[in-house]
């Protein structure tokens, strides 16, 4: 099978997958109405994009030339299953970051060390004086971050 053809498949297998999780998490949080539906399809576009570990920029994404650095620590307990500020329901296992001011749904290439993945921004924060960036969990465990300084940059889908 050539490799082209496999990666599709993984690819649609991860978005079919990541779109059952949320809808996990949508009945087990209990998120009804509008909001809901809102944050379903917040669901469907993170599912379609390639966040996670990578290695430079993926397929489908190129860079704005915007990097940005700055000190970043992880957030997860406590706020799992609830609602981000960007209104989707903030799971620790994705791949998600907090920005003060960059706008929900930025797509950002973070590099920590040696290592690499594709984030988007759902949050606000942090709020402890001297942080940038807060990291999901996952993001953090795959980076192998605690508290420590990354380069994060801006990405858009290619046309």
């Amino acid at each position: 099978m050539r490799l082209d053809t496999r990666i599709d498949g993984l690819t649609a297998d991860w978005r079919d997958y990541r779109l059952s999780l949320a809808q996990s998490i949508l009945e087990t949080t209990g998120a009804s109405g509008v909001l809901e539906i809102d944050t379903i399809e917040q669901a469907g576009r993170r599912a379609s994009r390639p966040l996670g570990p990578t290695i430079g920029v993926p397929p489908g994404l190129e860079t704005t030339g915007r990097t940005l650095r700055g000190v970043a620590s992880w957030y997860g307990p406590g706020f799992h299953g609830r609602r981000a500020s960007s209104g989707a329901i903030f799971d620790e296992r994705d791949f998600t970051i907090a920005h003060k001011t960059l706008p929900h749904e930025t797509l950002l290439l973070v590099t920590y060390g040696d290592k690499q993945a594709v984030v988007m921004v759902n949050d606000r924060g942090p709020f402890i004086e001297g942080r940038d960036f807060d990291l999901s969990r996952a993001t953090a465990e795959y980076l192998g971050l605690g508290l420590g300084t990354i380069t994060a940059e801006i990405l858009v889908e290619a046309p």
